[in-house]
C-alpha cells in the first residue's frame, strides 16, 4: 500500500490532484488522504508516516516550506512534491529536500514526469514477495530477518508480527538490496539495520531472536557486516 497525502488549502486543487492520481498508480494499491493545514496534517497523521506528500506551498498564514522542514525531521522517508501556483518560490524550495515542483496548472507532462521519478523512489523501498498469481508488498526497514523452511518463509517484522509466504528463501534473497540484507545461514536472512551484537557464530536482532551463522556463510557475513558497520568481527 502506497500512501499519500495532498496538503492544499483550496479544495478545489486538491480535487485536481486526486483526478490525475488513478492513471499513474495503475496495477498500484495506494490510499490518498487531503488535508487543509499543516496543523491539521500533523494532528492526524499516523505515526507511520505517508509515502508521498503534495504539499502546497501558500497555505494560509502557514507556509508549506516550513511545514517540509518539520515533515522532513519527522517523516524522512516521505518524498515530497511542493505545489504552488507562484513560480516565484522554485529557489525557496531547495531549503527542503524534496523530489519535483509543480505548478498548480499540473501540466500533464511535468506531472507525469513527477509521478514517474517519485514511484521509482518508493518503491525502491519495499519488496514484493510472489503469492501465487499476485504479490505482496512489505517495506523493506521494517523487516527484521527471514526464516525459510521447505518451500515457504517467514518475514519476522519490527511490530512484531510475523507474515508467512509459500516462497523460497532463495529466491527472495535475489530480491533483496544486497547492501542491507545478509544471508547467515540456509535459513535466515538477517536486516543488517537490525543486529543489535553480533558473535562469530551468532547474530542478536531488534526482535531478540538469536540467528545463526552457519560455517559456509561466517566469512561473507563477516566481510558484510564489516563494511556495513565499518568495524571488525
Amino acid at each position: 500500500m502506497i500512501t499519500i497525502a495532498i496538503i492544499d488549502d483550496n479544495q478545489m486543487h486538491a480535487e485536481d490532484i486526486k483526478k490525475l492520481l488513478p492513471k499513474y498508480m495503475q496495477g498500484r494499491e495506494y490510499s490518498v488522504d487531503v488535508f487543509e493545514s499543516g496543523t491539521a496534517f500533523f494532528a492526524t497523521s499516523p505515526e507511520s508516516h505517508y509515502d508521498i506528500a503534495f504539499l502546497d506551498i501558500i497555505l494560509g498564514a502557514e507556509n508549506g516550506i516550513d511545514i517540509g522542514e518539520q515533515l522532513i525531521v519527522r517523516c524522512p522517508d516521505t518524498k515530497i512534491i511542493f505545489v504552488s501556483s507562484e513560480i516565484s518560490y522554485f529557489k525557496d524550495v531547495y531549503r527542503v529536500p524534496h523530489v519535483y515542483f509543480l505548478t498548480k496548472d499540473l501540466e500533464e507532462v511535468r506531472f507525469a514526469d513527477a509521478m514517474e521519478k517519485i514511484l521509482r523512489l518508493v518503491e525502491k523501498r519495499y519488496i514484493t514477495v510472489p503469492v501465487k498469481h499476485d504479490g505482496q508488498k512489505l517495506l523493506l526497514k521494517d523487516i527484521v530477518h527471514i526464516e525459510g523452511y521447505g518451500g515457504s518463509a517467514k518475514f519476522y517484522m519490527s511490530d512484531g508480527s510475523v507474515k508467512e509466504y509459500h516462497v523460497n528463501i532463495k529466491k527472495i534473497e535475489q530480491l533483496l538490496p544486497k547492501e542491507d540484507f545478509v544471508r547467515t545461514h540456509q535459513s535466515f536472512i538477517v536486516n543488517m539495520h537490525h543486529i543489535q551484537k553480533y558473535s562469530r557464530q551468532t547474530l542478536w536482532a531488534d526482535n531478540r531472536r538469536e540467528i545463526p551463522i552457519s560455517r559456509a556463510y561466517i566469512q561473507s557475513v563477516r566481510e558484510k557486516i564489516s563494511l556495513f558497520l565499518g568495524d571488525v568481527i
